[in-house]
């Protein structure tokens, strides 16, 4: 049985993806919300849990010793408080983002490491997008890889339990302006996005691309990797659908009887999702929902060209309708 440590173990996609992996996996997981911690035992009650910031190296060390996979999940990911706490983010998602590469390096574990990123660290326009760049700049280097995605549709904090809670207050919804998209993407979608980048960096069936392209192989990382090292990459989704928030409100809004009320987008908040920037190219797999990125122009992946959801087709997904 394999042992897998998700850092961050206790958030939305962290706590999934355990559930997910622990009948046929060993999990660890470190994090530093123990009331969290105690729920998912209860649920996990043969994991390990470790209670710790991802800055603290002596617990990091503790957490990887025998460890054959990592999935590196913990970040402070919320944009207003990036953008009023810089040092923190910085401290969290730069800093502890180093400390746990390091120590994996450090330790001699396997090259099977993953970083979760965001969209929001594409051609970055706020802070906690640029301390996640900064991250996945610093996880590359290390010869790891990496998997971007975009927000997860229905999770806690995202717009539809934000407009719940209005609705519960007798309150209209707040759609910001002007017109932002998103990508559609459950939690049970990200974690599958997951377990599929982990089978690609550890079996090496993401080796698609030219066996002699050697400007990819610098691309992808270093780390003592050879330039083909299939166990390196960074990885996006090639056909996410889109939708337009503001679709998804009047569809709300008219099952909820509720107003809707519109407000500038918040200080460094995207208008649209991208996935990848000027200069990256997304070379598909035969077959998987997953890319690899590659030097190269063929326009950004952008939630603004993708085909397109309607507000109502989105609710029923979520089954809201």
């Amino acid at each position: 049985m394999q042992r897998i440590l998700i850092t961050g173990g206790t958030g939305s996609l962290g706590s999934a993806l355990a559930t997910r992996l622990y009948p046929t996996h060993k999990i660890t997981i470190l994090s530093r919300d123990e009331c969290r911690q105690k729920a998912l035992q209860a649920l996990l009650p043969d994991a390990d849990f470790i209670l710790s910031d991802i800055c603290n190296k002596t617990a990091l060390r503790r957490a990887m010793v025998g460890q054959d996979i990592l999935v590196h999940a913990a970040a402070l990911k919320h944009v207003d408080l990036g953008q009023k706490n810089p040092d923190e983010f910085n401290r969290v998602n730069l800093y502890g983002t180093t400390l746990v590469a390091e120590t994996w390096s450090e330790l001699g574990n396997s090259p099977y490491a993953l970083y979760l990123n965001t969209d929001k660290s594409v051609m970055a326009v706020n802070h906690y997008g640029k301390s996640k760049a900064a991250g996945e700049a610093v996880w590359r280097s290390y010869g790891y890889s990496v998997l971007r995605y975009g927000n997860v549709v229905g999770s806690n904090g995202s717009f539809l339990s934000v407009w719940d809670k209005l609705v519960d207050e007798g309150k209209p919804i707040v759609v910001r302006e002007p017109d932002p998209t998103r990508f559609f993407l459950t939690i049970s979608d990200a974690v599958g996005l997951v377990v599929e980048a982990m089978g690609l960096m550890r079996t090496g069936e993401n080796n698609f691309y030219p066996p002699n392209d050697s400007a990819l192989g610098t691309f992808l990382g270093h780390g003592g990797k050879t330039e083909n090292d299939p166990k390196t990459g960074v990885f996006v989704p090639h056909s996410l659908q889109s939708f337009s928030i503001r679709d998804v409100a009047e569809a709300y809004a008219g099952l909820n009887g509720c107003n809707i009320e519109a407000e500038p987008l918040l200080a460094g908040e995207k208008i649209h999702e991208v996935l990848t920037a000027e200069g990256e190219v997304l070379v598909n797999p035969p077959g998987g929902k997953l890319g690899i990125v590659r030097p190269g122009f063929n326009g950004v992946l952008s939630s603004k060209t993708a085909l397109r959801l309607s507000g109502v087709e989105v609710l029923k997904r979520l089954g809201r309708v």
